[in-house]
């Protein structure tokens, strides 16, 4: 892999908590992000990072490429990840709300915080907490980019 950009200093301000907003997190050894890590081999698919951050990346590489984008049929919006890759296994197409929830769980299943985010012109995107670099970071797997 090519280096284009290298960080070399960053500053982050300390996160202030709100009393208005409580995020949930499913834990990580939950049966269906276990069925999900072993049906899906998702230690495999990060086997060759050196690192949590190329963990990150590589699952959100391997959710991009299972199925296209595209306008999903009879979803019912349960949020369910092995739903979603059963159904694109039989060529089913999602929007990028279900890249998303796959992404989120696959990583959960591995022990990776993640969380969903709505943006205001109808996107979802996750941010990733990378203890490599000790904060979140917004990462797209519909469109396999990182901010």
């Amino acid at each position: 892999m090519r280096e284009y950009l290298k960080i070399i200093k960053y500053e982050n301000k300390p996160l202030i908590g709100s009393m208005f907003f409580k995020f949930s997190y499913q834990p990580f050894n939950e049966k269906k992000l276990e069925t999900l890590k072993k049906e899906y081999k998702l230690l495999g698919v990060t086997r060759p990072a050196k690192n949590e951050f190329e963990k990150i990346l590589l699952i959100m590489g391997w959710v991009n490429s299972r199925w296209k984008i595209g306008f999903p049929h009879n979803v019912s919006y349960n949020f369910d990840a092995l739903d979603i890759l059963r159904r694109a296994r039989n060529g089913e197409q999602f929007f990028c709300s279900e890249y998303v929830t796959t992404y989120i769980q696959s990583l959960s299943s591995l022990g990776i915080t993640a969380r969903y985010v709505g943006l205001f012109k109808g996107h979802a995107i996750s941010e990733v907490w990378s203890d490599d670099f000790d904060k979140w970071i917004a990462m797209d797997p519909t469109y396999n980019i990182y901010y």
